[in-house]
């Protein structure tokens, strides 16, 4: 077991980075649903994973607090505060690492630079550059590296694609806690979906 010296930092510095954003907007059960099938359809998750991807249910528990990634399930069990974009992106990044093993297969701390790497890529997979950037710059003040994040160093960026509008990162933190994403923000590379 490698000791996870860095958790506490990323939590802080992922929290600091969601601040104004619709990252901290909670949404219903669906919507996060829906984010999570669109990553794992994304070029870049798919030219990265050393495994086809299997679905990843989204769910809610009981917990005010704990939410986490179940590998043998393949669940995201989020908690009643935690069902928001910023903590379903920690995470999936916590999927990516089961679906994405370290260089060289070495133990890594839960939290440590494999898995900040991918927590970057996530964001930026969901939201676009910018709010991948936002989180990789704040790691930086934190004195936690996370820029390496290409795994396979080669194939497409994380962010050609992303689920979401990046228009709608900032535009829409001031709406009321729990509105519905409106249509047209949750797309693909169809095009905008309605949910």
């Amino acid at each position: 077991m490698v000791r996870d010296v860095d958790r506490r930092q990323v939590y802080c510095a992922e929290d600091l980075s969601a601040e104004s954003t619709i990252l901290v907007l909670r949404r219903p059960l669906g919507e996060l649903q829906a984010v999570v099938d669109l990553v794992l359809q994304s070029v870049w998750w798919n030219a990265n994973s050393v495994v086809v991807p299997a679905a990843i249910s989204v769910s809610i528990n009981r917990s005010e607090l704990r939410s986490c990634w179940q590998p043998g399930a393949r669940r995201i069990s989020l908690s009643p505060n935690g069902a928001d974009l910023s903590t379903m992106c920690h995470e999936l990044a916590h999927a990516a690492v089961t679906d994405f093993p370290p260089p060289g297969g070495a133990p890594q701390p839960d939290h440590g630079l494999h898995f900040r790497c991918l927590h970057v890529a996530i964001r930026h997979v969901v939201l676009g550059q910018q709010c991948g950037d936002d989180l990789a710059e704040v790691y930086d003040q934190f004195g936690l590296g996370s820029r390496s994040i290409n795994p396979a160093q080669a194939g497409p960026t994380p962010w050609a694609n992303p689920a979401l509008d990046p228009a709608n990162y900032h535009a829409e933190w001031r709406t009321v806690p729990g509105a519905p994403i409106v249509a047209g923000e949750l797309r693909n590379a169809a095009g905008a979906i309605a949910l």
